[in-house]
């Protein structure tokens, strides 16, 4: 999907250890609804979301073949609160990890 809101530096890393498909979906946490970036996360594999401008951010998952109709979805992960702040080495922001696991 386009990349929707304002650019910024912020990165968030999704490791999914499972053998499900994912696809994570970031949306601000005052309009969890509104997706603003979808990754799709291949199972053993790991992805990034780039570019995540300065607020408060979740994230939820979803599971299973992208052709499944009866897809899993999981409980939103977060707030998860992105900051840049420019010093003399450049910017810097936050970056977070999230680690998908197996169930058992």
């Amino acid at each position: 999907m386009p990349v929707r809101g304002r650019y910024g530096r912020g990165r968030l890393k999704v490791v999914n250890r499972s053998a499900e498909e994912a696809v994570a979906m970031l949306a601000r946490s005052d309009a969890p609804s509104t997706a603003l970036r979808l990754v799709y996360i291949q199972p053993h594999t790991e992805a990034y979301i780039e570019g995540i401008a300065p607020g408060v951010f979740i994230v939820s998952f979803s599971f299973g073949a992208l052709t499944d109709k009866h897809r899993v979805s999981t409980k939103a992960v977060g707030p998860l609160q992105f900051v840049e702040v420019q010093s003399v080495d450049g910017y810097h922001a936050d970056q977070y990890e999230i680690r998908l696991q197996p169930e058992g």
